[in-house]
């Protein structure tokens, strides 16, 4: 069976920069038959950027393309905040709760899911 953990995230939100350390421990460390996919759930522009270049790259066909799906996906997912996991074992979904802190729960949590899908 397919099994996969969505990481879905935007790279200016400041709580998945804070996220990422942890995040990092956990996707090191994930069992070998989970394929880890990073989604982006959006975009925001209010860090400092160069205003004029974002808004050009952003509104190119293919980045708007890209992103557009990528943040259907993720509503498909229901994941509906910045930084959200989403374990996915055939056809059913399981939030993941972040820990900020400490990638040890969020593992044991992806194992137990993982557990309950082979024990089927």
């Amino acid at each position: 069976m397919k099994t996969e953990l969505f990481y879905v995230h935007d790279p200016m939100c400041s709580w998945c920069w804070g996220f990422s350390g942890v995040a990092k421990q956990l996707f090191n460390s994930l069992p070998e038959q989970i394929t880890l996919h990073r989604l982006l759930g959006g975009l925001a522009a209010d860090l400092g950027l160069d205003q004029h270049r974002f808004a050009r790259d952003l509104s190119a066909a293919r980045t708007q393309n890209i992103l557009m799906e990528e943040i259907q996906h993720s509503r498909e997912l229901h994941a509906d905040s910045f930084p959200s996991l989403v374990f996915k074992a055939g056809d059913s979904t399981w939030p993941v709760a972040i820990d900020y802190l400490d990638a040890s729960p969020m593992l044991e949590l992806i194992e137990m899911f993982l557990d309950m899908e082979e024990s089927k």
